[in-house]
């Protein structure tokens, strides 16, 4: 075993020069865990660059061997091609936005999957950028350094697992034992699907010794990753999360002892106490997974008041799944070979959405479908199938102990992504195409192909120079999109407290990305701001005109024409406007609102109750009732009962009025207490605002005023005294709301 590890090191260190040409690569594995395990596009656009310069400095570098091709090469290719296939009718569309004003993209463009042509020109450079991760992994590979590659992207998991963990124990402190952590992830079942494979290649390092480090310190380093990455996967409380670890170590365990890597006594010992690490630190963490089955949407005091709010959160996260992958699956069938276009998921889902609207498909592969179609799905499982038959065949010496971890790792990505879209995270996708690039690593590497590039054949070299050029491409559209999404992220923090500003930055960002719909929307509001209604109507309908099955773009440019002071004219265009919406997303509450709104204003009483009535049916159907954990509350639903309540009285109907008024105090109450409880989950959706909050809270408080005196009426003393409680629960909630809010507001 040593002298098999020296004759590796004396490889590298004879051929010293690519070790500068992979640095690259290794910190963004190192920071991607850290950066890119959100929505925001800015740090895996960044990451991109760092794949493309450890491309380029691998491809221009003087007498090293050429870059070797990943076995599975062709079908790399045809799944970039597939994901770039969009491209084209993205470009289309954007110029139809740009130069036309109705924005209609023709029949072919549209068959494209071209739907939202900022997000698919995005995902094309990330899924390029993946590609190449994956090519030079495969090279690194091929010349002894797979290690490299784990240890990198195992640093990084150390700083998430330690976010994650110190997350959970300030929680822990305050009393909060069923806190789920998320880490610098979107979400917990992210973050525990981007750490549970690092765990498992933790174990898979686990047999082979670095000759640099003793025995003892050796252990102690694997036994720090394996304790700190392990609390990290129980603090998020993911039950997909700990599932697909159980199911991961027991691949490992399993491929290990059938390549004969597990079965010395020095490997076998060093597992045994990894694991025995792995389950003290698990169990005393599993109680956020017990408080969290136990969890209740509304706390004892209004159980008596709410009996509808009653349901285990974890039951509805549950149902909220399967309503998705329904809505999914009929996206699907709606495009079935090419899909809507490469990142189009979160604005193309509205119309098919069957319980609350979501930005991600929690299930991989029905996204995958979704936005590539059946095609780039089949392709993707054959990249996966390959990789693991690869490993399979790889030799059973002592150059490859990491295979077990790698394909335990890979194995339990796999099994997570039929619960959730771990695929679509940045920070997972670039750790799992980087392992597909250690899998299909080229073997058995000739003389000739181990030698220096000025001994190397011509045809190799030849086609190096080429790469090169593409490289470079993609390195300044790559570099030219993360400059436009700066400026989009700056110019969205100016919205509110510097219009002026925010609309200089936020054109200078449409000038980077005329495409990019998210900059339109915040450039509308930042011109609606400065009082600049003409302009703002203009970026609204371009938002339109590039997101057509986004619910948000018809309601905004709804609001900007109602609330324009240019008479009946207006409201008669909102109103169109809002309609057209409602034809793209019939389930959306947000139009019908406002719909309602513009009804109201113009004078026809009928269908304003049609509206509000709609939007009760909406509340009772899976749309309002299932939701999924953490779940933003929409106060819309709350306020279209207390319409409702009025128009009962007005035809004398008192009973139906305070039902309507006791269901509006629930829907409040619960979203009070949700965002009491996961200010987070609030602010990862925008829906921070102070003044709308103290509004409700107001409202609130009105409402239970009205029930208490309601039942002391009807001599119903112990609810009286439930909704009394209520009164002060929502005075005693003001004080640690301004509290929260002071940072956004100071911001």
């Amino acid at each position: 075993m040593e002298s098999s590890s020296r004759s590796t090191q004396a490889t590298v260190a004879a051929d010293p020069v690519p070790l500068l040409a992979e640095l690259p690569l290794l910190i963004a594995l190192a920071l991607a865990p850290v950066t890119a395990g959100s929505f925001e596009p800015l740090p895996a656009l960044l990451l991109a660059c760092l794949v493309w310069v450890s491309a380029l400095l691998r491809l221009l570098m003087p007498g090293v061997t050429p870059l070797r091709r990943p076995s599975g090469w062709r079908m790399v290719a045809g799944f970039l091609l597939v994901a770039l296939l969009p491209l084209a009718g993205a470009v289309v569309v954007s110029a139809i936005a740009k130069g036309s004003p109705d924005g209609v993209a023709p029949p072919v463009v549209a068959a494209l999957g071209a739907i939202t042509p900022g997000a698919t020109i995005l995902w094309c450079l990330i899924y390029a950028s993946l590609a190449a991760a994956l090519w030079l992994a495969a090279d690194i590979t091929a010349r002894g350094g797979a290690e490299r590659l784990i240890a990198a992207a195992l640093v990084g998991g150390l700083l998430a697992g330690g976010i994650a963990l110190q997350q959970y124990l300030v929680e822990l402190k305050a009393g909060n034992a069923s806190w789920r952590s998320f880490g610098t992830f979107a979400n917990p079942n992210f973050l525990a699907g981007g750490l549970v494979p690092l765990l498992l290649l933790t174990l898979g390092l686990s047999p082979r010794r670095p000759e640099a480090f003793k025995p003892g310190m050796w252990l102690l380093v694997l036994s720090l990753l394996t304790a700190t990455l392990t609390a990290g996967i129980v603090a998020t409380g993911s039950r997909g999360g700990l599932l697909t670890l159980g199911g991961g170590l027991f691949v490992f365990l399993v491929i290990g002892l059938m390549r004969g890597t597990l079965r010395a006594r020095e490997p076998l010992v060093r597992v045994g106490i990894l694991l025995a690490v792995l389950a003290l630190v698990a169990l005393p963490l599993l109680r956020v997974v017990g408080a969290r089955e136990g969890a209740s949407a509304n706390a004892p005091a209004t159980a008596g008041l709410c009996a509808e709010e009653e349901r285990a959160a974890s039951a509805d996260s549950n149902e909220f799944r399967v309503l998705t992958w329904r809505g999914t699956l009929a996206m699907v069938q709606s495009r079935p070979v090419l899909g809507w276009g490469a990142g189009s998921y979160e604005t193309a889902f509205g119309p098919f959405m069957v319980a609350g609207y979501t930005r991600h498909a929690h299930q991989g592969y029905l996204q995958l479908a979704a936005e590539l179609g059946v095609v780039g799905l089949a392709l993707w499982l054959g990249l996966l199938a390959l990789g693991m038959g690869r490993l399979h065949s790889m030799p059973r010496d002592e150059e490859h102990p990491w295979v077990a971890g790698v394909a335990a790792a890979l194995i339990a990505g796999a099994a997570h992504n039929l619960l959730d879209s771990i695929w679509f995270v940045p920070a997972t996708a670039l750790l799992t195409w980087v392992l597909l690039g250690i899998a299909l690593a080229p073997q058995g590497a000739s003389e000739a192909e181990a030698a220096p590039a000025s001994r190397a054949g011509s045809r190799p070299r030849s086609r190096q120079p080429i790469a090169a050029v593409i490289a470079v491409l993609l390195l300044a559209i790559t570099g030219w999109h993360a400059v436009g999404r700066s400026l989009l992220n700056t110019g969205r923090g100016l919205v509110e407290s510097e219009p002026k500003n925010a609309v200089e930055t936020l054109q200078s960002a449409a000038s980077f990305l005329p495409w990019d719909y998210q900059v339109h929307d915040r450039l509308r509001r930042a011109l609606l701001n400065s009082f600049r209604f003409d302009e703002a109507q203009q970026s609204g309908q371009r938002a339109i005109h590039l997101a057509p099955e986004r619910a948000a773009g018809y309601s905004f440019l709804g609001q900007i024409l109602s609330g324009s002071a240019k008479g009946a004219e207006e409201q008669i265009r909102a109103r169109l406007v809002l309609e057209l919406g409602l034809k793209h997303v019939p389930n959306d509450v947000q139009l019908w609102y406002e719909l309602a709104r513009v009804l109201q204003t113009v004078g026809e009483p009928r269908e304003v109750e049609r509206a509000y009535r709609r939007i009760a049916e909406l509340e009772d159907s899976p749309v309002g009732r299932v939701r999924a954990l953490a779940e933003v509350r929409d106060y819309r639903f709350a306020r279209a009962r207390m319409e409702l309540a009025r128009i009962e009285e007005g035809a004398r109907q008192p009973d139906a009025a305070f039902a309507h008024r006791s269901r509006a105090a629930c829907l409040l109450s619960a979203r009070r207490r949700l965002y009491e409880g996961n200010p987070a989950a609030y602010e990862f959706t925008g829906e921070t605002n102070p003044r709308l909050e103290q509004d409700l809270r107001q409202e609130e408080r009105t409402l239970w005023e009205g029930i208490s005196r309601e039942y002391r009426r009807r001599g119903d003393a112990e609810k009286a005294v439930l909704a009394s409680k209520e009164v002060e629960a929502v005075d005693a909630s003001w004080g640690r709301l301004q509290e929260a809010m002071r940072p956004q507001e100071g911001g």
